[in-house]
């Protein structure tokens, strides 16, 4: 959701950090387990929405939009309010 963060540069500096910290095994296999359920959609899959929840009654087609724009890439204005804070 933020462009200008990097998931891999954000893992690397977070195992960096650990590393300093004194790295502990059952932390990292913790950590490893969430981000597998993740990818593999358990938590969606375990706690379904209903389509009610997905297509509230005054904004019914919100999270279709929403999903569509984070999907886009982002625009040249997107950048410069990002740099500028208008």
């Amino acid at each position: 959701m933020r462009p200008y963060i990097s998931f891999p540069q954000t893992m690397r500096g977070r195992v960096e950090q650990a590393k300093e910290k004194g790295w502990k095994e059952a932390d990292a296999q913790r950590q490893l387990s969430a981000l597998e359920s993740l990818l593999a959609d358990e938590f969606k899959q375990a706690y379904p929405l209903s389509d009610k929840t997905l297509a509230p009654v005054s904004n019914p087609h919100y999270y279709e939009r929403l999903a569509a724009e984070l999907h886009k890439p982002p625009t040249f204005r997107a950048w410069l309010k990002m740099f500028f804070h208008w």
